[in-house]
C-alpha cells in the first residue's frame, strides 16, 4: 500500500515522461505502448477512486510534450476516423467506470447526474458563491491575503484557512463542508475565486495577467527541456507544472512552495544554464 501511495503521487510525472517518449520515438510499436500505458493509467485513476480532475491532469500531462514538440501530431491524428472511434470508446469506458464508482455512495440516487454536477456544477457554485459573499462584504481581504502568505510558512496551521478549504467554509453550509472534509474531498478550481477574496477584483485581473505570463514563459522552458534526452529533467519540469495546476485547482500556495519544489527549480535552472556555465569556465581557462 505504501508503494501505491508513492506511485499515485507521481503518476502525472510518469505520464508526462511517457508522452515525451511517445513524441521522441520513431518506432510505431513504442508509440502504441505509450498510448496503452496512458489508457491503463487513466483506468487506474478511476478504479482507485479519482474523479474528473485526476483524469484531466493525467491527460494534460501525457499530451503536453506532444503538443509542445509537434502540434501537427494532434491536429492531423484527431480527425482520423479510427482515432475518433478509439477516443469515443475510451470515453464511454471511463464514464461507465466513473458511474460505477459513484454508485458506491448510498446518498447518490443518480450517479451519472452526480458525476456531471461534480465536474461542472461545483465550479460554478464556488465562483458564484464567492462573488456573492464578496459583494456582501463579509470577507476581510487584507486578513485573507495575510492568511494565504502565512500558509506558505505554516501549512499545517493554516490548512483550513487558505485556498479551497477556506472557500468551502465561506460558501457552503456547515454540514456540507464538514461532510466533504471528513470524506477527504475538496471542491475544485479555487483559482481565481480565492484571488477575489484575497486581492479584490482589480487585484485578481493583475494576478491573472502575471500568472498567465508566468505559465507562458514556463511552457517555453518546458519545450526547450524536452529537446534534451534527460528523464530527470523531464520529471522536474512536469513536477513543477503539476504544482502550477494545483494552484489553479486548490488556490493555495502552502502545498506548492516546499523543499522539493525549490530543489527541482534549482536543478532546472542549472540545467537551463549548463551550456552557458561551461562556456564561462572554458573562457576562464
Amino acid at each position: 500500500m505504501k508503494f501505491l501511495g508513492f506511485f499515485n503521487g507521481y503518476m502525472n510525472q510518469f505520464l508526462f515522461i511517457t508522452g515525451a517518449i511517445y513524441i521522441r520515438s520513431e518506432r510505431n510499436a513504442r508509440k502504441r505502448k505509450c498510448i496503452l500505458i496512458y489508457i491503463l493509467s487513466l483506468i487506474y485513476f478511476v478504479v482507485i477512486g479519482n474523479k474528473f480532475g485526476a483524469l484531466l491532469l493525467g491527460t494534460i500531462s501525457f499530451l503536453l510534450p506532444i503538443i509542445l514538440i509537434n502540434k501537427k501530431t494532434i491536429k492531423f491524428d484527431i480527425f482520423k476516423p479510427r482515432f475518433f472511434i478509439f477516443i469515443l470508446v475510451f470515453l464511454v469506458i471511463v464514464i461507465i467506470l466513473s458511474i460505477k464508482e459513484y454508485s458506491k455512495y448510498s446518498s447518490v440516487n443518480n450517479p451519472f447526474e452526480y458525476m456531471l454536477y461534480r465536474i461542472f456544477g461545483l465550479q460554478g457554485h464556488t465562483w458564484w458563491g464567492v462573488d456573492y459573499m464578496y459583494q456582501l462584504g463579509v470577507v476581510d481581504i487584507y486578513a485573507q491575503f495575510k492568511n494565504e502568505i502565512m500558509g506558505i510558512f505554516k501549512p499545517d496551521d493554516m490548512y483550513y484557512k487558505t485556498g479551497m478549504r477556506f472557500l468551502m467554509q465561506l460558501i457552503a453550509p456547515e454540514q456540507v463542508y464538514k461532510y466533504y472534509f471528513e470524506s477527504g474531498i475538496n471542491f475544485a478550481t479555487a483559482y481565481p475565486a480565492i484571488s477575489i477574496v484575497s486581492v479584490g477584483y482589480i487585484g485578481t485581473v493583475i494576478v491573472q495577467i502575471l500568472f498567465s505570463y508566468g505559465v507562458y514563459k514556463y511552457l517555453i522552458i518546458m519545450k526547450r527541456a524536452l529537446i534534451r534526452n534527460d528523464i530527470i529533467l523531464w520529471f522536474a519540469i512536469s513536477y513543477i507544472y503539476s504544482e502550477i495546476y494545483y494552484i489553479f485547482s486548490m488556490g493555495s500556495l502552502s502545498h506548492v512552495i516546499r523543499k522539493m519544489t525549490f530543489v527541482l527549480l534549482i536543478y532546472i535552472i542549472i540545467k537551463k544554464n549548463y551550456n552557458y556555465i561551461i562556456k564561462i569556465r572554458s573562457f576562464k581557462q
